[in-house]
């Protein structure tokens, strides 16, 4: 499922776009990574912030095959708008069909019908790209999103965190190709839910294990790879 869940497969990223992952972009994600991850590999430290988000951002589980970053979004857009269905039962397939796979620009109004997804299998399979996931977030959330270029500093995470702004984390091996979301922290540790997980399951990660760790439902390792999140600076935000 998870090579499904983020069709961001070189073929299809150079089809639609080059804003979506390309060999460039991914070989200059995978080298941030890697800094990234020595560097806390010296230093080991727990989360410094206290800010638990879990009652507000539902965990939600994906109803396609490949909505993980819908489902990160639709979660998004429950946290911020304090509300929606429950577990993002009917938001999920709002959300892939506003923008379809391999449009170039969320604004063309090339909407697509994919609720339910029972009487629309095809939408199941449809993935997304980076510049169009942050364009859908922008447009359910009413917030403004970015991608970071890489994961976020511990500092950097701390600081997000602690200002009331969830992340998503974009992992795979080579490049991106999944999205998990974190939502908050506290006793040290990171709040993190992996969509293929039940629905309603957080996990307690370090910062190392955020970096690299096993998935939720198969036996290799992914690393994070990118980010998105809310922009701007760290003022506390009022959800």
């Amino acid at each position: 499922m998870r090579a499904l869940c983020f069709a961001l497969l070189f073929a299809l990223a150079q089809a639609s776009s080059p804003l979506i992952v390309n060999d460039s972009y991914a070989a200059l994600l995978h080298d941030r990574w890697e800094s990234m991850y020595h560097q806390a590999q010296n230093s080991l430290a727990p989360a410094t912030c206290a800010n638990d988000m879990r009652a507000r951002m539902p965990a939600c589980h994906q109803f396609g095959e490949g909505w993980c970053w819908a489902t990160a979004v639709a979660e998004l857009t429950e946290y911020y708008s304090r509300t929606g269905p429950a577990q993002c039962q009917g938001l999920e397939c709002k959300i892939v069909g506003w923008c379809p796979q391999l449009v170039s620009s969320c604004a063309s109004g090339q909407h697509v019908e994919c609720c339910p997804l029972s009487a629309h299998p095809s939408c199941g399979k449809f993935g997304q790209g980076l510049e169009q996931i942050v364009q859908i977030a922008n447009h359910f959330t009413g917030r403004s999103f970015t991608l970071t270029s890489g994961p976020l500093s511990q500092s950097a995470l701390d600081a997000k965190l602690a200002a009331g702004k969830p992340i998503l984390m974009l992992v795979g091996g080579d490049f991106p190709h999944h999205v998990v979301t974190v939502a908050g922290c506290g006793n040290g540790s990171y709040y993190f839910h992996d969509p293929e997980l039940k629905a309603g399951t957080y996990e307690e990660y370090s910062y190392s294990k955020l970096l690299n760790s096993r998935g939720a439902t198969y036996n290799d390792t992914y690393k994070w790879l990118e980010t998105i999140v809310e922009a701007g600076d760290e003022t506390s935000i009022v959800v």
